[in-house]
């Protein structure tokens, strides 16, 4: 055998170990694919508190302009069509007017804090008052 034939050899086993290497890569995520696909139970609620994922995806939704009746059945839609399986207990709508009142409180708590604490008696606005310079 030559350099080259030997060359070919060894490069035809490295890429079969590789090849192996890959395919048991692969069974390995199809198992844990299966495994959460296989799952039924999300965890949604517990503690007597729904999980701070959903309560965070109610306000990232309510944010992006979802009315309140329709936040629980867009995330059931969304997971429904992505998924493929039903989710449990998601909150209603009652819940989701309370996490819309509730983040407008911390705007309000907010703003209260920054016009007492952080600016100049000068300077209070919220907005630009359209000044180039030193407020004129």
């Amino acid at each position: 055998m030559n350099n080259s034939e030997i060359e070919s050899y060894s490069r035809l086993d490295f890429l079969s170990s590789k090849i192996r290497e890959l395919e048991n890569e692969k069974m390995e995520i199809k198992e844990k694919q299966d495994f959460v696909l296989k799952s039924e139970d999300i965890c949604l609620f517990e503690n007597g508190k729904y999980v701070d994922t959903v309560r965070m995806l109610y306000k990232d939704l309510l944010f992006l302009g979802v009315r309140t009746n329709n936040v629980e059945e867009v995330i059931r839609t969304c997971f429904q069509r992505i998924e493929g399986r039903e989710l449990g207990r998601l909150p209603k709508s009652a819940f989701a007017k309370y996490m819309l009142h509730e983040a407008r409180a911390l705007v309000q708590i907010q703003v209260a804090q920054e016009l007492l604490d952080g600016w100049d008696t000068d300077s209070r606005t919220l907005h630009s008052d359209g000044t180039s310079k030193h407020r004129r």
